[in-house]
């Protein structure tokens, strides 16, 4: 993992959403699942709020 320190005024939410879509869906998805690991272990290996039954949304693009 990687600490970024900026001194000047940046926009970071679209640094962040350009270097997370430069990766390999394989690397995101880790990513996503290694984030989901820490917030567990600073929450006492409890998930933060109840699952909601959701599951993964998969759509396919429509280009008409």
């Amino acid at each position: 993992m990687k600490l970024n320190i900026y001194t000047e005024k940046k926009d970071l939410q679209l640094e962040r959403m350009q270097r997370h879509y430069a990766l390999p869906p394989e690397q995101r998805f880790h990513h996503l699942v290694k984030l989901c690991q820490l917030s567990m272990k600073l929450a006492g290996r409890a998930t933060h709020g109840d699952p909601q039954g959701k599951g993964l949304v998969i759509r396919k693009v429509n280009n008409n």
